[in-house]
């Protein structure tokens, strides 16, 4: 703790002061254009000839910017007139002309070719407080430099301190973003690269030891939801939970990575056969799909995993990652599955099939079946849900669980379909509806894709007007799934239909996060409550007590309330007790082709006017 220049007032910790401009990360750096602004602006404006921008550490003296002299220049420090500047706290170190002032008269810049006579100059601080440089104005005759002058020198190092302080903000923020591109900021695995590089050595290390390893791919499926209904803090957490109970599987030498916000990789290598390499797998799934506190209660993840083994066919951390994101997508949805060589052929057929759906529907080729939706209290149909069909000539009858999927896994492709079933579906009800004193919906399910697509409001009105259907015969439906992906978008979809007098319904309700803040918000007109709670409902007095609950939910928020997937008189008998009046199901009719629907419609129209005769003639 001394002052290495005597004589002046200020005692600097030089150690710490060295600490500070090392910070900076600006010594040695190449010249820039807003220093040199600088420098050329205060030259103008105090008019000097020359102007310097100097950090000074130990020993010597850099020039960052220069007027009048060579900017990168670097000098011994005690040759350097600023030498004395750095610990002045007094403001400006004025000196009128050197050749007068005994600790400069000997300088090399007075005595030599520089001729220097004149000196103004004030140290710059960097974040600290400490001192780090100096900005200085000199020329080569005697002058005088007033009040007005000074205070302009004193502006213009605080633009200088300004400067080198976006300097030091600059390296952090590129350090800081080289860190993010390695390392996933929440969880702190490691990403992509970093991630590809240690999934390698655990292959070589196995390889080498002569031990079995495995990968597993862990795709997080309602991540995007998770994120919108809890938010991104809540996320965080799960993400370093999830990373926690991933290591200690992984082991010491093994990997944990996030190279995707919704996917990890995790790696081990020191099994000794694959049994063990499979049963660890397992073990991890269980992991995965454990409960975990979130909100007030728990959830549990759903996960698709895929695992590949090595050593193998896979010789690179690149094709071991292919082979277990092909085990995950083979199946689709979630579930624990392993890679085998048949799942290329899967994957080839998968490719063979969306080429040839594109040219079914451009050919037309697809058909439409359609299942009714009852009013069980007055025996009457309220509309009816369209379901697309395919019978290839190349695969035979495709079910749509099939290829349904595939038309969503291509924008363009899912477009087309959705166009497609759109025209279909007004043109049939339409039809239907033809000479019907009480006309019938039609209801059109809808990707969650499609659904926030820009322009998907205007082919829905397309459709209508082509095929003069109601605007009121229409009902839209979309998962819970969907919706909850981006709330306010979904929100803002549903209002314009509902402007346009279209119906909205949310499909099967209760298989998400089924959160009553979220479907406050949400404009919809229906509820369609899922069938899977109607697995052992006569039996499962809870899931009657959660099926009238959500019942009441929906009455309350002025919806109608559709139950799915009756197949039993039990079920539709229990229901019915629970308030619920609408249903859909197999106990009454299967997706049939509009042909069918029209002698059902026939039917039920000749049975009603028999009984209104009938009630004639009694009377």
């Amino acid at each position: 703790m001394s002052n290495p220049v005597p004589g002046f007032p200020q005692t600097i910790d030089e150690k710490t002061r060295l600490q500070e401009l090392e910070a900076l990360q600006v010594l040695g750096t190449e010249a820039e254009q807003r220093f040199d602004r600088l420098t050329q602006l205060i030259a103008d404006v105090l008019d000097v000839p020359v102007c310097l921008l100097s950090l000074l550490d130990d020993r010597h003296a850099w020039v960052k910017s220069a007027v009048g002299a060579a900017a990168g220049a670097q000098l011994p420090r005690e040759a350097f007139l600023c030498h004395k500047t750095l610990y002045w706290d007094a403001g400006i170190y004025v000196v009128p002309d050197a050749t007068q002032e005994p600790s400069l008269a000997d300088n090399p810049m007075v005595t030599g070719d520089a001729s220097i006579r004149f000196y103004a100059g004030i140290a710059l601080r960097g974040p600290g407080g400490l001192p780090v440089g100096t900005l200085c104005v000199m020329d080569t005759t005697r002058r005088e430099f007033d009040p007005v002058q000074q205070r302009r020198l004193e502006a213009f190092a605080a633009m200088a301190e300004h400067e080198l302080l976006i300097t030091e903000r600059l390296s952090e923020a590129r350090d800081d973003l080289i860190d993010q591109a390695f390392f996933d900021p929440a969880s702190g695995l490691p990403r992509r690269l970093v991630g590809h590089d240690h999934l390698q050595t655990v292959i070589d290390r196995a390889q080498e030891h002569r031990r079995v390893g495995a990968l597993a791919v862990i795709h997080f499926l309602q991540f995007d939801e998770f994120l919108n209904t809890y938010g991104r803090e809540a996320l965080n957490r799960a993400m370093r939970l999830f990373a926690e109970r991933l290591q200690r599987l992984a082991g010491e030498d093994g990997l944990v990575a996030r190279p995707d916000s919704d996917r990890m990789l995790v790696a081990r290598g020191d099994f000794a056969m694959a049994t063990e390499a499979w049963q660890w797998a397992q073990m991890l799934y269980d992991e995965v799909v454990a409960p975990y506190p979130v909100g007030e209660g728990q959830r549990s993840a759903a996960a698709a995993i895929g695992v590949s083994e090595f050593p193998g066919s896979a010789v690179s951390a690149k094709e071991l990652i292919r082979q277990a994101n092909l085990a995950k997508d083979v199946a689709r949805g979630p579930g624990l599955r392993r890679y085998d060589q048949s799942m290329g052929k899967t994957v080839q057929r998968r490719d063979r099939m969306t080429r040839a759906l594109i040219r079914a529907i451009e050919h037309d080729e697809l058909s439409l079946n359609f299942q009714p939706i009852l009013d069980v209290g007055v025996d009457a149909i309220v509309s009816c849900e369209a379901l697309a069909r395919w019978q290839c000539e190349e695969f035979g009858r495709v079910s749509p669980g099939e290829f349904i999927p595939l038309t969503e896994e291509s924008p363009r492709l899912c477009r087309s379909f959705t166009r497609w079933v759109l025209e279909k579906a007004c043109r049939a009800a339409v039809e239907w509806n033809r000479g019907r004193e009480v006309p019938v919906a039609v209801n059109i399910n809808v990707a969650g894709s499609e659904f926030y697509r820009r322009g998907f409001v205007a082919d829905v009105e397309q459709a209508l007007m082509a095929s003069g259907l109601n605007q009121a015969m229409m009902i839209i439906e979309v998962t819970e799934q969907t919706l909850i992906q981006h709330i306010d978008q979904a929100v803002d979809t549903l209002a314009q239909l509902r402007a346009r007098g279209i119906q909205c319904a949310l499909d099967d309700f209760g298989t998400g996060y089924s959160s009553l803040s979220y479907l406050r918000q949400l404009p919809l007109d229906i509820l369609k409550i899922d069938r899977s709670f109607l697995d052992n409902l006569e039996a499962d007095h809870t899931a009657q007590e959660v099926t009238r609950g959500i019942a009441n939910i929906g009455r309350s928020l002025k919806m109608a309330v559709v139950a799915e997937g009756i197949e039993t008189p039990v079920q539709h008998t229990v229901l019915r007790g629970l308030g619920i009046e609408q249903m859909q199901g197999f106990l009454w009719h299967r997706p049939m082709s509009l042909d069918a629907l029209q002698g059902v419609f026939r039917g039920l129209d000749a049975l009603r006017k028999g009984q209104h005769e009938g009630a004639a003639s009694a009377d």
